[in-house]
Parts: structure tokens; sequence; C-alpha cells
């Protein structure tokens, strides 16, 4: 006779390192003055310190400097002169990739062009400083901690599952680099399927309408298809898609979708082991 288990699956991925910054610098320095003031940006502050310099010149050589920018074209009460100032700032801030320089820039450019157009020159200097493949965001891991920079490029992801059986339980969780919410989801299932070795009666609890539903009614027109979707392409994850079918097929389940953050007991568990897997991932960082 088979036994019932119940499978409680929680995907979870991380888009912001903000916060995991500051816990390590918090944590992994143990708050040593002369590591806190490694922190600090200094050529930033010397940015500031030239900015403000400028600006001061600026204002007491206002008028040879307005000469001076006008007759290069550099008018920023003409259309195509303030295309040009706004294109210069746009590209300083890409290539500089700094939250911090690029508001130098914005605050530089309306201390020399006017202080009514520093709104202007702070949204698009901000776009360039976004678009910038050396974006802040992603470099504090590697000046800090010697992250490669090419790692933070890649979404990180983790999965946690609750397998229950009578009063026995297992719990298992992971993580993964470049991967997705999706693939997540269904790796939780089958992390969770590959341990039950034995055909059984199954109840997967699962907060994941993409794997409820695909694995219960979408696959079955996949699998016509040849696991192509109605734009003739194949399916993403198919890889996943075609393993967690292979599992399935030995056993019987009941696929059961749960609201997420409701307090259902078996998710919340599954929640924090995915907690879990993501500081996993991280120590082995």
């Amino acid at each position: 006779m088979n036994k019932e288990m119940r499978i409680f699956i929680f995907p979870w991925m991380v888009g912001c390192f903000g916060f995991l910054t500051l816990y390590y610098i918090i944590i992994s320095q143990q708050w040593n003055i002369k590591h806190l003031l490694s922190y600090v940006r200094w050529d930033v502050l010397i940015w500031v310190g030239a900015v403000i310099m400028l600006g001061n010149y600026m204002k007491t050589h206002g008028s040879e400097f307005e000469a001076l920018i006008k007759s290069i074209g550099l008018d920023p009460h003409t259309f195509v002169g303030m295309l040009f100032i706004s294109a210069i700032g746009f590209i300083a801030s890409f290539l500089m990739g700094s939250s911090g320089k690029f508001v130098a820039i914005a605050v530089l450019m309306s201390q020399v062009f006017g202080q009514q157009y520093f709104l202007w020159f702070f949204a698009i200097d901000f776009a360039g400083y976004l678009l910038s493949p050396t974006h802040k965001c992603v470099m504090i891991g590697n000046r800090y901690f010697g992250t490669p920079v090419s790692t933070y490029y890649k979404a990180l992801g983790a999965w946690g599952a609750l397998l229950i059986s009578g009063t026995n339980e297992k719990s298992i969780c992971g993580g993964e680099r470049n991967t997705t919410n999706n693939r997540m989801e269904l790796l939780a299932v089958i992390k969770a399927l590959e341990i039950i070795k034995q055909p059984s009666e199954i109840k997967i609890y699962t907060d994941s309408t993409y794997v409820q539903k695909g694995i219960t009614e979408w696959i079955h027109v996949w699998k016509r298809n040849h696991w192509k979707n109605s734009s003739k392409k194949i399916i993403k994850n198919i890889d996943l898609w075609q393993r967690l079918d292979e599992l399935a097929s030995t056993h019987s389940i009941e696929w059961l979708w749960v609201k997420g953050h409701a307090g259902h007991d078996g998710n919340e568990k599954a929640d924090q082991l995915a907690n879990q897997g993501v500081d996993n991932l991280f120590k082995e960082s």
C-alpha cells in the first residue's frame, strides 16, 4: 500500500542586494573603524569638492563663461544646444556608472548652464547611470568583497521544499545563479520528487500557478505539439518540464495550489527553506 506524501514548494528570487550588502558590511567587518572607513568613496568626495569649487568659480566668472559656451554652440536656450549638452551628461554618466558621480555631473551642469535645468539634467544623467554596465550596485561586491562583476549580472534564485510522510519530515533547499523564478519553481518540485524512489500517492502544494497549471493543463498541449507553444516555438524551460513529466509519470499526484504568504503552515516552512537556500548560495560565493 502506497503512503500518501505531501510536498510544499516555495520559490524565492532576489532582485536587490542592498540589504545583504549592508549585512555583510556590519557583520563581516565587526564595526572595525579602519574597515568601515575603507567603505568611504573618497573619489566621490573629491568629485563633490571639485563640483563645489567649480560652481563657485562659475558664479564669479558667470558672464565670461556664458559667452564662451555660447560661442561653441552650447547654448541651453536653443533646442540643439540643450540636446548636445544633455548628450554630454548622459554619456558621462553612462561611462562612469556611479550614483555619486552622476549626481555630481547633474549638479555641475546645472551650475554651468543654469540651476533651472537641474531636474532635467538629473533625469538625463540618472538614465545614463542606470543603463551603465558598471552600475555601482554591481561594483560594491567587486570592490569590497572581491566578487567578479559578471556574477552580479546573473539573477539569483533559490527554492525550498518540505516533504511530509506521516510523522516524518524532510527539508531540502538550494539555489542557482543566472536563473529565473519559473525555473526555481520547477526545480523545487523536481528535487522533491527525485527523493521519492517508489511509486506513491502524493499531494503537492505549491503557490505557483505556473507549475500547477503547467503540469495539469498546458503540458498535454505542449506534448502533442512536440513541446512547442501556440507560437510554434519551443517552450521555455523545456529541460525541466521534460524532467518533471518523467518523474510525475511514476506517481499518482494531486497538484494543489495554495496562496503564498497566507499563513499556510507547510508553505511558510517552504518559504523559510528558500531563504536558507539563498544564505547557502551566498556562503558559497
